[in-house]
């Protein structure tokens, strides 16, 4: 019994063959080979199989498979075969099962090459449940230089005519939005999404609207949205809860009894506990063995 992934290549590099598509495809399974042991050096889940025309001894399991055009990428998924694929009594044909196995095939999109190679990595991750993170041909560079460039001069707007655009609300609490608005960014994945180009909201087959990604490799944009309103909600929550358990009782404010500040306290600490696993649901949604989570939601 295979306990793995196969991906297997059907291919080839025979310069008598003219296929361009076939030299092009070399490059692309290597990128995304190189990224997914990068990410997962110790996993056994995937093994990768090119099998080459150019090689004559190949010329039987193209035939055993009818293909008559190439390249071909197919994802076989673990196999539930049981026996010893090594027995002397075993035919050829036998020895190949793993060719006749219900398969999964991608197909190269119309695209430049950083594209397939983004597309290629979004459909194994999916379908293997494990993240793979393709870094940029650059290695990020321009995607630096741009958004550095960006904030410095925002900064520098702020700086310079924040305070006279606001003088009536303050420099302080206007620098505590921006610094709110900017780590809610930051840590809701924003950034990571437009790098990623993945659209904003998506839709299944029978066109109903998917708010949360199957993968955690990547996420749609309303997902950051909600992330950061989840963020949002849980820190002020949590603000709440230390203002409450400070908070002095006295018969003229509003909270006028211990009785009303332990309810408030009560329902302060359920929410937190909601929010919190409001949160863990979206990561078990994106990673099923993620092992911090407390109640499901969804």
């Amino acid at each position: 019994m295979a306990s793995y992934y196969t991906l297997l290549i059907l291919t080839s590099t025979d310069p008598r063959h003219e296929c361009e598509l076939c030299l092009l495809l070399e490059n692309i399974v290597a990128k995304v080979s190189r990224s997914y042991f990068r990410d997962h050096f110790a996993s056994d889940l995937v093994f990768i199989a090119k099998v080459d025309i150019v090689d004559r001894t190949n010329i039987d399991i193209f035939d055993l498979l009818g293909l008559s055009e190439i390249p071909h990428i197919w994802l076989v998924p673990p196999s539930h075969r049981i026996g010893n694929l090594e027995a002397d009594n075993e035919s050829w044909e036998d020895k190949l099962y793993i060719l006749k196995q219900p398969h999964l095939e991608f197909k190269l999109p119309i695209a430049n090459e950083n594209t397939q190679v983004m597309a290629m990595a979004q459909w194994l991750a999916e379908t293997i449940l494990k993240p793979i993170h393709v870094e940029a041909a650059d290695g990020g560079m321009y995607y630096f230089v741009r958004n550095f460039a960006i904030t410095f001069a925002l900064i520098l707007i702020v700086k310079k005519r924040g305070p006279r655009a606001f003088k009536n609300a303050g420099k302080k609490p206007v620098y505590s939005i921006l610094a709110i608005v900017a780590v809610l960014l930051f840590t809701s994945g924003y950034h990571y999404t437009t790098l990623q180009k993945v659209p904003f909201v998506a839709q299944n087959d029978d066109r109903q609207f998917i708010y949360i990604s199957g993968g955690s490799h990547y996420q749609f944009g309303i997902e950051t949205l909600i992330v950061a309103a989840n963020y949002l909600a849980l820190a002020s929550a949590t603000l709440l809860l230390i203002f409450l358990g400070r908070y002095k009782v006295k018969s003229t404010r509003f909270i006028h009894s211990e009785n009303m500040r332990a309810t408030l306290i009560s329902v302060t600490a359920v929410a937190i506990f909601l929010l919190f696993s409001c949160l863990t649901s979206i990561v078990l949604r994106k990673d099923h063995e993620y092992p911090y989570a407390f109640a499901r939601l969804f």
